[in-house]
């Protein structure tokens, strides 16, 4: 049997947060999905990362 494991597809740092970006000003995700061929969940995960977490004091961040 050949090589079942898929090679997996990265992106520059900049065309993510365009993505989100997209997503933040309202773009539908499956009007992004199909216009970049990426998945629902690829989408997803990015905009969680760059979703800021609140701390206790008031701070936030960006893992």
């Amino acid at each position: 049997m050949g090589n079942t494991s898929e090679k997996r597809k990265s992106y520059h740092a900049e065309f993510k947060e365009m993505v989100v970006e997209l997503y933040q000003t309202g773009t539908p995700v499956k009007q992004i999905c199909s216009e970049y061929g990426l998945s629902e969940t690829t989408i997803y995960k990015w905009i969680r990362k760059q979703k800021p977490v609140k701390l206790d004091d008031g701070r936030s961040f960006t893992p």
